[in-house]
């Protein structure tokens, strides 16, 4: 840099403002590179999303199941205690007409509450 009269020349002050905008510019590149791959970050996180909120379960979806599931293990319960009912009532048919145990006791056994326990 020559200077004249102790001040940089016009062309002198000019060369340092293009040097000095110059490394302006580079740092704003790196900025935009790094907003574009920002750009595309974003973008995809959205489409992941997307997608996560289209396949998701909702509180309502979730509460239909549970209402189903419900329905279908009350049928499921409905059915094993018939299951068991027509067992139990055969079983005790053939135990009365071999004779080993009477009507009376039979009686007895249908006339437990089912809930009670018995010491």
């Amino acid at each position: 840099m020559q200077i004249t009269n102790g001040e940089p020349t016009n062309v002198e002050i000019l060369e340092a403002v293009n040097k000095y905008a110059s490394s302006i510019d580079g740092r704003f590149d790196k900025l935009e590179g790094r907003f574009d791959r920002l750009d595309e970050r974003l973008g995809s996180l959205e489409a992941e999303v997307k997608q996560i909120k289209e396949t998701m379960a909702t509180k309502e979806d979730l509460a239909a199941l549970r209402t189903e599931l419900k329905s279908d293990l009350g049928k499921l319960r409905s059915d094993i205690i018939d299951f068991i009912d027509k067992k139990f009532f055969t079983l005790t048919d053939i135990l009365i007409k071999k004779g080993i145990v009477s009507q009376q006791d039979v009686k007895a056994v249908f006339g437990i509450d089912p809930l009670v326990q018995t010491a």
